[in-house]
């Protein structure tokens, strides 16, 4: 197999060459590549400079003396001739490569040189750079950075602390306030806690009282008004004007279509079922509703007297006035002839017919009062539907505006029905004292109810006892005088 030159001398330098000095060549090459292939511009390719600077020295090889021929016994060669040649190639051989031995070190040595004072240049130069970097950064972002974070971190150490002695100085203060507010409780908790729920009772029961004592003044003078004929009332042309102002109501809002073998003559608008008989029976519309909704504006099909249809709160509030009347009698009656008004005559029944108010509003203060603690107006809609739906009492039978006895009904009454009356006051003893209070207070109340009830009874035999007293004749003058005279 042929081989080229190259691999040919390669092979025999290997052959001719000590190992070690082999070895060393081959590092030197090794060196050479690597520095050359760092890319610095001092450097040029170590095969241009071999090719410009080193000359091989020529060989002159001369040919044997003696001419080989066919057939001849003289040798070719003399002996030794190979020997020689091989000293001769190896002499040249081994010169040469002295020589370049010698020319590479030099020229690693200068380049080497070279490359280092270039790299030394390179690195004095971004040390530099370096030094120059470090100290913008340092004197222009750096160290002020770190100053204002030195200064940020400081305050907020202090900022941390303050925060922190603030906290135990408000926990010192809060155990020592707790400690002082639950002295102050125990000993001002049952005067403290028991005037609470009185107080809060006093404003819807209050406004329900007042609600209850205009309702009856202004029944009281509606009933003056039409016993004395005043203009603009149903009352003012009489008894039968007046008959006919209650029959229409009865007719449009009352009426039972279904009663006495559906014989009942109803108006041509049926009244809903809801009213049937309103003005009469007593229980149903008085003593079931502890609140009479008049304040209920619910459109209903009930025409009033001035042809727009009622709601809901009209309807009760007028079945309120019929129940009082058919109670007590109409204080309608007809109006005195302007001619006979200024003879004795005239004064005379004026005189009987204000004597006749009087008793009648004396005794329609009775049913008033009953009828207007029913009126709503305590505004406790919230708290009075807790307890009562808490006794079982249905949502529809709760008003969203009590009254007054419905307020006194739910206190008295249901919330001892809740089931839950007992359990605050298994807490504590000032639970037990508070109720105390509360039951006390609710007493007094109904006193006062009953006190006013009596008053108004007392009224009632008073005006009985003038009743008899007109019946009875009173002595002539004759059966006076003393018959010892």
């Amino acid at each position: 197999m042929m081989t080229s030159l190259k691999e040919r001398l390669s092979g025999l330098a290997k052959r001719m060459l000590p190992a070690k000095a082999f070895t060393a060549s081959l590092a030197m090459v090794i060196v050479v590549a690597l520095g050359f292939s760092s890319g610095y511009n001092s450097m040029v390719s170590y095969n241009n400079a071999c090719q410009a600077q080193v000359t091989a020295a020529p060989v002159t090889v001369v040919g044997g003396l003696c001419a080989c021929c066919k057939g001849c016994v003289t040798p070719c060669e003399v002996s030794g001739t190979a020997s020689l040649v091989r000293q001769a190639i190896y002499n040249a051989f081994y010169a040469q490569l002295v020589a370049t031995s010698v020319f590479l070190e030099n020229w690693l040595a200068q380049h080497v040189d070279g490359m280092v004072q270039n790299l030394l240049e390179k690195v004095n130069d971004i040390e530099k750079k370096m030094i120059d970097w470090w100290s913008t950064m340092w004197y222009y972002n750096l160290s002020p950075g770190l100053r204002a974070m030195t200064v940020q971190m400081n305050t907020a150490n202090s900022d941390l602390n303050k925060t922190y002695q603030a906290s135990m100085d408000a926990e010192h203060e809060t155990q020592t306030n707790s400690v002082v507010m639950r002295a102050e409780t125990q000993t001002a908790r049952v005067v403290r806690d028991n005037v609470c729920p009185p107080a809060g009772l006093t404003g819807g029961a209050g406004r329900a009282k007042t609600f209850s004592r205009a309702t009856r003044g202004a029944w009281q003078r509606k009933a003056s008004n039409t016993g004395a004929n005043v203009m603009g009332e149903e009352g003012a042309s009489g008894q039968s004007a007046y008959l006919r102002y209650r029959t229409s109501a009865y007719e449009t809002a009352f009426c039972d279509p279904n009663a006495n073998g559906g014989g009942n003559v109803c108006g041509t608008t049926p009244a809903p079922a809801e009213f049937y008989n309103a003005d009469t029976e007593i229980t149903k519309f008085v003593y079931n509703k502890l609140t009479i909704n008049i304040d209920d504006a619910t459109a209903t099909t009930v025409i009033g007297p001035d042809g727009n249809p009622m709601t809901t709160g009209q309807v009760y509030e007028r079945a309120i006035r019929e129940n009082m009347e058919n109670l007590i009698g109409s204080p309608a009656v007809d109006p005195v002839p302007e001619a006979a008004m200024a003879g004795p005559a005239g004064i005379e029944v004026i005189m009987k017919r204000r004597d006749y108010l009087a008793k009648y509003n004396a005794l329609r203060a009775v049913p008033q009062y009953v009828f207007s603690q029913r009126m709503p107006g305590s505004q406790l809609g919230q708290w009075i539907e807790e307890l009562r739906t808490e006794a079982g009492v249905p949502v529809d039978d709760i008003s969203e505006n009590p009254s007054y006895r419905e307020v006194l009904n739910a206190l008295t009454v249901d919330r001892f029905n809740s089931g839950k009356f007992a359990n605050s006051l298994q807490k504590e003893q000032a639970g037990v004292e508070m109720e105390k209070l509360a039951i006390g207070t609710f007493y007094l109340m109904l006193l006062r109810d009953y006190h006013d009830l009596l008053e108004r009874q007392a009224l009632s035999l008073a005006v009985q006892v003038g009743m008899m007293a007109d019946d009875v004749q009173l002595p002539g003058l004759g059966s006076t005088r003393n018959v010892n005279q």
